[in-house]
């Protein structure tokens, strides 16, 4: 398995956003839904490596990590609820 380093984090971030950015200039024109949905998940991966990596949460036992990573769950489905009743 590949060993993180807080350089390769935030290297990911960076392209992370990047990418969104590009998302939102280049495809949204195209399609406001896979864009959303491209903008959504490079989130939401760069939200869980930051939780992983530096609030230590990949050395934590898996209840306290569902515990920890349950809002995120929640508030992703929420987004995605109103993200969908908002495009259709």
């Amino acid at each position: 398995m590949a060993r993180f380093t807080p350089v390769l984090v935030w290297l990911y971030v960076i392209v992370g956003t990047l990418l969104q950015v590009s998302a939102e200039e280049y495809l949204r024109p195209h399609s406001v839904s896979a864009a959303d949905a491209i903008i959504f998940l490079l989130g939401a991966s760069e939200v869980t490596l930051i939780g992983a990596y530096f609030m230590h949460l990949k050395y934590e036992q898996r209840s306290l990590l569902i515990v920890a990573l349950l809002p995120i769950v929640i508030i992703g489905a929420l987004i995605a609820g109103i993200l969908v009743s908002v495009v259709s």
